[in-house]
C-alpha cells in the first residue's frame, strides 16, 4: 500500500488513522513483546516490513511481515537460539555470547541458512510450506515463507471436540505423508512432526511447517541450547546425541499424530516407554479403527527403531492407504474443503447449458434454491434455540423419520440401491410416472447436524431427485431431512430449472453400490480412505463434465482431497431388464 504509516503492524491492513486497529485490535503504541523480538517497522533486506511476533520458541521466531515489493503478506523466521545470543533494546543487531556459545551460534546459524536451502527447492510441493526467499541480516539469518490463514491440525483438533474418527484422521493426515514421502525421497528429514506444525489452510490445502533439522543439529551440538522436543511424537532416537535418525523417525511421529487424533490422547513418552510401555490400544480407549490398521498404527509406535516401518510408503501401504500412484509435484486445485459444501443443485446449474441461456430466469432459479435450502436446513431458523415467541410456529420434526433412509448407517452409506427404491415408490405417489435422475450425497463434520442419516464420520445428507414427464416438474426428497408443518415431508415440488429433465434417463434399479465403487476408485489412485460427496447420473452419449465423460450410468465421487474420480455405476449383475 503506498501510505504505510497507516498499515497495521499486527495484520497488515490499513488501519486508517485510528491508534488501535478496527480489524485486529492490535495497539502499536502497546504492542504484546516476545522476548528478544525484533522491533515493530523494522526493514529487513530493504523490502520486508516486519510486524508482530506470531510466535517463538528456543531456536526461533517468526514474524508477520510486509512484502514491499510484491504488496503481499509473508511471513519471517529469524534464527534467534535463546542462551547462545541476545539483543538489547531497540537494537535490531543479534549479539552472540562469547566463548563456545559463539561458536555454536555461528553453526546453528549455517544450519539454519542450510534448512532455507534445502525447503526451498519444495517451493512447488502443494503439501510442504513454500520458502521464498532467504538471506543474513542483523548478524542473524532469516526465512521469508508464505503466509498461511487457517489453522494447525492442532487447533483444528481443539475444534471438533478433542478427537476425530479414523477416516477423518487419514483424510487430514495422508497430504502430510505424501510431503513427507517427497522429503524422505531428497535424503530430507522433517524431525518435527505433530499436530503444532501441520497446517490447514482456510483453502483447505493440508501444509507441514516448522523442519527441525537445523534446531536438531544444534541441540546434538551444544548443551547449552535449551531445545524441547516435542513429548510423545518424538522417537527415543532424538533423545540421544548418537541416535540413528532416517524416515522411521518420522514415522513415528506420524503414528502418534495420527493415535492422539483418534484417542484424544498424546502417547506415553518414547523415552519412558523404553523402560515400562505402558501404552494403550486406540481401540481400548474408544477409537473405532480397524483391526489391520491398529495393527499398523501400532508397529508404526513401535518404541525401537528396528521394530517400525522403515519408510513412510510402508506404514501408508500397511495403514489402508494405496500407494501405487505417483503424485504431481503440483496437486489439483480440489482442496480438503473446496467441494465439500457445494450443493447438488448448484451441480444441475453447471450441467445444463439451459441456465446459461435462461437470464431473467436465473433470479428465479435462485429464489426456488434459498426456498430449497431453507427446508433442508440443519435445525430450525436463529439456530437450536428458538425465541419462545417463535417455538411453536417453527417446530422441526425429521421428515419421515426413518421410512425410506435409516437415521443411522456407515459411511460410505452402504445400501443405497435399497434406499433409492423406497425413496421413488413414494414419489410415485406424487406421480406414477416418477423416475430417479439423480442421487446426490454429501458428508458434513458440523456438530450440529442432528437430522438426515447420522454416521461416525459426520452427517450424511442424501437427496433424491425425481423428474414426473406427466407432470414435467421434480420432486427432491431428502430422507429425515427437518421439516415444519408447511412441508411435512421435506418433498419439493417444482418445475423451475428442471424443465429440461425429460431428457434425462432414469437410473435403473440396480446399480453399483457405494463402497465398491470407492474402493475402484482407490484402484484407479485415489489416495483418499473415503470421500465427502458423491452424485450418481445416468446420461446420454456425449456427455461431458469438464474434461470428464459422464455417459451411461456413473458415479462421481469427490474425496476430503485430490481429483474427483468418475465410477462406471452399472451393476456386474445386470440383466436384461434395462440394468
Amino acid at each position: 500500500m503506498d501510505n504505510q504509516a497507516q498499515l497495521c503492524m499486527g495484520c497488515m491492513r490499513n488501519r486508517g488513522d485510528a491508534r488501535i486497529c478496527p480489524d485486529c485490535g492490535f495497539d502499536e503504541a502497546n504492542p504484546p513483546i516476545v522476548g528478544f523480538q525484533l522491533p515493530p517497522r523494522t526493514l529487513l533486506n530493504d523490502q520486508y516490513l516486519v510486524g508482530r511476533a506470531l510466535g517463538a520458541g528456543g531456536f526461533a521466531i517468526t514474524y508477520l511481515a510486509w512484502d514491499q515489493r510484491l504488496a503481499r503478506r509473508v511471513a519471517i523466521k529469524e534464527y534467534m537460539p535463546t542462551g547462545l545470543a541476545s539483543r538489547t533494546g531497540q537494537n535490531s543487531q543479534l549479539v552472540p555470547h562469547t566463548g563456545v556459545s559463539g561458536q555454536d551460534f555461528r553453526y546453528g546459524l549455517e544450519r539454519f541458512l542450510d534448512e532455507a536451502r534445502m525447503v526451498a527447492q519444495f517451493q512447488e510441493h502443494p503439501g510442504i510450506i513454500s520458502v521464498t526467499n532467504y538471506f543474513p541480516a542483523n548478524g542473524s539469518a532469516y526465512l521469508v515463507m508464505e503466509y498461511l490463514e487457517g489453522c494447525t491440525l492442532k487447533e483444528y483438533l481443539a475444534q471438533h471436540g478433542g478427537r476425530l474418527s479414523f477416516n477423518q484422521a487419514l483424510a487430514l493426515i495422508t497430504p502430510a505423508m505424501d510431503a513427507l514421502r517427497e522429503l524422505h525421497r531428497a535424503d530430507v528429514l522433517h524431525r518435527d512432526i505433530s499436530p503444532d506444525n501441520i497446517y490447514i489452510t482456510d483453502s483447505g490445502l493440508v501444509k507441514l511447517l516448522d523442519f527441525g533439522a537445523a534446531r536438531q543439529a544444534l541441540r546434538d551440538r551444544s548443551q547449552r541450547l535449551s531445545v524441547i522436543l516435542k513429548v510423545g511424537y518424538a522417537p527415543e532416537e532424538q533423545y540421544r546425541s548418537a541416535g540413528k535418525q532416517g524416515a522411521w523417525t518420522d514415522v513415528y511421529a506420524v503414528g502418534a499424530t495420527i493415535y492422539h487424533l483418534i484417542t484424544g490422547q498424546i502417547p506415553p513418552p518414547s523415552i519412558d516407554r523404553l523402560a515400562d510401555d505402558q501404552i494403550q490400544l486406540p481401540s481400548t480407549l474408544g477409537a473405532d479403527i480397524p483391526p489391520a490398521a491398529e495393527d499398523a498404527l501400532m508397529t508404526a509406535l513401535a518404541v525401537k527403531a528396528a521394530q517400525r516401518y522403515e519408510t513412510i510408503q510402508d506404514f501408508q501401504a500397511a495403514i489402508g492407504l494405496p500407494t501405487s500412484a505417483t503424485l504431481p509435484r503440483r496437486q489439483s486445485a480440489t482442496t480438503v474443503w473446496s467441494r465439500l459444501r457445494r450443493s447438488p443443485w448448484l451441480k444441475n446449474v453447471r450441467r445444463n447449458p439451459w441456465a446459461l441461456r435462461a437470464g431473467g430466469g436465473a433470479a428465479l432459479a435462485i429464489l426456488f434454491f434459498l426456498g430449497f435450502m431453507l427446508f433442508r436446513h440443519n435445525g430450525p431458523p436463529y439456530g437450536t434455540n428458538l425465541p419462545p415467541n417463535l417455538a411453536n410456529l417453527y417446530p422441526f420434526q425429521p421428515a419421515h423419520a426413518g421410512e425410506i433412509a435409516p437415521l443411522k448407517d456407515s459411511w460410505p452409506l452402504p445400501d443405497l440401491p435399497t434406499i433409492a427404491m423406497k425413496a421413488r415408490a413414494r414419489a410415485r405417489s406424487w406421480s406414477a410416472d416418477a423416475e430417479l435422475v439423480e442421487i446426490n450425497l454429501q458428508l458434513q463434520q458440523s456438530a450440529g447436524y442432528k437430522d438426515y442419516v447420522q454416521t461416525e464420520d459426520g452427517t450424511a445428507q442424501l437427496r433424491f431427485d425425481f423428474y414426473s414427464p406427466s407432470k414435467q416438474k421434480a420432486l427432491m426428497i431428502t430422507p429425515n431431512a427437518p421439516t415444519v408443518p408447511a412441508k411435512p415431508d421435506a418433498d419439493s415440488d417444482d418445475s423451475m430449472g428442471f424443465v429440461d429433465w425429460g431428457s434425462r434417463r432414469a437410473i435403473p434399479d440396480r446399480f453399483l453400490d457405494l463402497p465398491e465403487a470407492v474402493r475402484e476408485a482407490q484402484q484407479k489412485g485415489m489416495r483418499a480412505p473415503t470421500i465427502s460427496s458423491a452424485s450418481l447420473t445416468n446420461n446420454a452419449q456425449g456427455t461431458l463434465f469438464g474434461d470428464d465423460d459422464i455417459s451411461g450410468l456413473k458415479w462421481e465421487l469427490v474425496p476430503p482431497f485430490g481429483r474427483r474420480y468418475i465410477i462406471d455405476a452399472k451393476n456386474p449383475d445386470a440383466t436384461a431388464n434395462g440394468n
